[in-house]
């Protein structure tokens, strides 16, 4: 197998218009690449706990005779509540580069800006690329977006996640208006009001010690139960292998992706220098 140092591929993968998805060995070989598809999560599964634990939702009202407030099951519509947000809102999480990196043209300097791309982010490989086991996917983000307006006509949501160890904003988007609207269809006055109101703080607001990871999200809201996928083929651009990644499985790697559109790199350090391979 012949090994190419590559030093300018800043054009492709440090601009904002491409994200960066990481995953296992095993997860990548044997289901996405095979089937050219990404799997949308849960809420449900996500590992920050400020957005998987179930949370106290408080009703406000607004001076309207109609109701009886006494006998109104809060509880019941916080259950609900908590079933859209958990179990129907499916998730894509992605990566991206830092924005404003400078290139001077001297790969000595230029290659510290990987540790700043959404693809040689360390602790990023530690964390969801099986330990720099796994591989690490790019895809152009208008297609992927493309994509999921004609795969699904459920309501689409997708911004880059904010970060704030302030919780005053996000305090808000769990008191909801009580009104008669709400108890006539829950479900679609929660979906059609609240969350279009305060979707940023409810799904893309994360904790200060998140950021480096500099999260973009795809949201859809589904009620259906089964999993849902979208078809990557299109949007893909490369595959980056992660440092301990098996050099006898990226044989593999470029039979699965197919076509010699698709890019396939292998992460190296060498005295602490980052630098990709390309294959």
């Amino acid at each position: 197998m012949e090994y190419h140092m590559i030093y300018q591929i800043k054009d492709k993968y440090f601009g904002d218009d491409v994200v960066f998805h990481y995953t296992s060995h095993d997860t990548a070989l044997k289901k996405i690449l095979p089937s050219m598809n990404l799997r949308f999560s849960s809420f449900r599964n996500v590992n920050d706990p400020m957005e998987k634990i179930r949370s106290t939702v408080s009703l406000f009202w607004e001076g309207s005779p109609d109701f009886d407030v006494e006998n109104f099951d809060h509880e019941k519509y916080m259950s609900d509540m908590e079933k859209v947000r958990l179990d129907e809102c499916k998730l894509l999480c992605f990566t991206t580069s830092e924005s404003n990196l400078k290139f001077t043209g001297n790969h000595i300097f230029d290659n510290d800006n990987y540790y700043k791309s959404g693809f040689f982010k360390l602790r990023m490989w530690a964390q969801y690329g099986e330990n720099h086991r796994g591989i690490c996917l790019a895809f152009d983000k208008e297609s992927i977006l493309n994509v999921m307006e004609k795969s699904y006509d459920n309501k689409i949501y997708h911004e880059n996640v904010k970060y704030s160890d302030s919780t005053l904003n996000v305090r808000g988007a769990y008191q909801v208006r009580a009104c008669k609207e709400l108890v006539d269809n829950f479900r679609d006055y929660f979906i059609d009001y609240h969350i279009e109101q305060n979707k940023t703080q409810l799904y893309f607001t994360k904790n200060l010690d998140w950021k480096d990871e500099n999260e973009y999200r795809i949201l859809m809201l589904r009620e259906e139960k089964e999993d849902c996928y979208i078809e990557i083929q299109k949007a893909l651009k490369a595959v980056f292998c992660g440092i301990d990644f098996p050099d006898e499985d990226i044989y593999t790697i470029r039979e699965l992706v197919g076509n010699r559109t698709v890019d396939v790199y292998k992460l190296s350090l060498n005295n602490g220098i980052p630098s990709v391979e390309r294959f």
